[in-house]
């Protein structure tokens, strides 16, 4: 048996080198890279940063918008809604029923 490295004699370490033809497609992609696409000009200005309120157009004859619940429509409930009905008795662990 000869040295572990016999397997590796065909194989090259030299990186591959690349054809006249791909090195031109290659430089054709890097330079529509480079272009990029034109933006357009920005005619008006949508600043989405702020958080979105609904603004009633018109008054219902209750006094409130049609649709809206206490807190307001679709907002997530508050912390202070967790312990609406009062905060529960904790007991010490050695007191505790184990189910």
């Amino acid at each position: 048996m000869g040295s572990g490295m016999d397997h590796l004699k065909g194989i090259s370490t030299d990186a591959p080198s690349l054809r006249k033809t791909d090195l031109k497609g290659r430089s054709a992609l890097l330079a529509d890279i480079q272009q990029g696409t034109r933006l357009r000009k920005v005619t008006q200005i949508n600043d989405r940063s702020a958080p979105q309120i609904e603004s009633s157009k018109g008054t219902n004859k209750d006094g409130g918008s049609a649709g809206s619940s206490a807190r307001g429509g679709n907002t997530p409930p508050a912390l202070g809604d967790l312990f609406a009905g009062g905060f529960p008795v904790l007991r010490p662990a050695g007191q505790r029923d184990v189910a």
